[in-house]
């Protein structure tokens, strides 16, 4: 089984989307929830509105937005952000890096479906299996759709 957290991912991507310039351009699809740790899709949430405002979001400038949205601290202040930094190198080659935390992305969310809908089936007895599964199909076929 594979695990579907990996934190030193995804601090190397955001180190990198702090510390090269243009990184953005090859990590524009991501998405705060492609992030398993709330901390992480902070800091990433920081960049991602500090890049599309077209400044390259740099580690000062991720503390700064990340105080003005009163959630620094909560975060573990900006030590927690230059220890990102020196613990994980930056890294060039960062898109195959952004698709592999993507797809884990995908993983964690398809797993939360498909346990929703292996919890639905044991749960509700009163509800017809016919009712239970179209839900289950709907719920399938809009993650497949978010995918896409």
């Amino acid at each position: 089984m594979i695990n579907l957290n990996n934190p030193s991912l995804e601090q190397t991507v955001l180190s990198t989307l702090m510390s090269i310039n243009n990184a953005w351009d090859q990590a524009d699809f991501l998405t705060a929830n492609d992030f398993s740790f709330s901390s992480h899709r902070a800091i990433f949430e920081s960049i991602e509105l500090i890049a599309k405002s077209g400044k390259h979001p740099d580690a000062v400038l991720v503390a700064d937005h990340l105080l003005g949205r009163h959630i620094l601290d909560g975060i573990g202040g900006e030590q927690a952000i230059v220890k990102m930094l020196s613990d994980s190198p930056a890294i060039f080659n960062i898109k195959p890096h952004a698709q592999k935390l993507a797809e884990l992305g995908r993983r964690r969310n398809a797993d939360a479906v498909l346990t929703q809908a292996i919890a639905s089936v044991r749960d509700n007895l009163n509800e017809p299996t016919d009712a239970i599964l179209g839900a289950c199909v709907m719920a399938i076929d809009a993650l497949s759709a978010a995918t896409e």
